[in-house]
């Protein structure tokens, strides 16, 4: 099922791919397999959070997936309530 967000970049020329796989290697074994919620042209991820409050945890989930996929740019977006710095 497609997101307004991927529908609405995809009217645009993006290419966006909905839960993208992540493989995590540590020494040539794979670790951990994760998804992205969406990466748009391979160069940006982005997490959609439909919680009322993040934690710090929240914050650190891209950056992991940054980390296991060279891309650069990821963003979290909460679409609602408040944020906890805790």
């Amino acid at each position: 099922m497609k997101t307004p967000w991927s529908l609405e970049l995809g009217k645009y020329g993006f290419r966006v791919q909905q839960q993208f796989p992540i493989t995590v290697q540590y020494e040539g074994q794979t670790v951990g397999e994760y998804f992205a919620d969406i990466v748009v042209n391979n160069r940006v991820i982005r997490e959609l959070k439909a919680i009322e409050t993040t934690t710090r945890g929240h914050e650190v989930q891209p950056v992991n997936y940054l980390t296991a996929t060279g891309i650069d740019t990821g963003f979290t977006y909460k679409l609602w309530g408040t944020c906890n710095d805790s």
